[in-house]
């Protein structure tokens, strides 16, 4: 059988849930997006996100909104609704989630400590260990 994998760069569209698994474990499950843009207008793939264990409490960490790369195992599932219609979706088990920081527009790339020298504001540092008062480094 062909194994499924998606790596999803999209938002998190719910606050995740945590369970407890009958082996003793962890769970936590959500819904995420992504968008693409074409001609036809904006289309949005929405995967139900299941995660355990470790991978559990590290989505739990995030919260409606954020910003994320998913990479796991995808899945059509199949259910019948309150309704009694029957509903299709996705289910990415995570193999992994990395968030992604968005930088404030009025900030420039790199650290506060990058930002100062650019600026020449920073305050000299001692030399590294084994270098001498010039910063050279010195031979053993």
């Amino acid at each position: 059988m062909n194994e499924a994998v998606l790596t999803l760069s999209g938002r998190i569209n719910s606050d995740p849930l945590e369970r407890g698994t009958k082996s003793g474990g962890t769970m936590a499950s959500c819904f995420a997006s992504a968008a693409s843009t074409d001609n036809n207008g904006t289309h949005y793939l929405n995967v139900n996100v299941v995660a355990f264990n470790e991978l559990a409490d590290l989505l739990m960490r995030h919260v409606k909104g954020d910003q994320v790369v998913l990479f796991g195992d995808l899945a059509a599932t199949g259910w019948v609704g309150k309704d009694g219609e029957l509903r299709n979706g996705l289910t990415l088990t995570l193999r992994g989630i990395q968030s992604v920081k968005i930088r404030p527009a009025n900030r420039t790339c790199g650290s506060y400590r990058h930002q100062q020298e650019l600026q020449g504001t920073a305050a000299p540092q001692p030399p590294h260990r084994g270098a001498d008062a010039q910063g050279q480094s010195s031979r053993w």
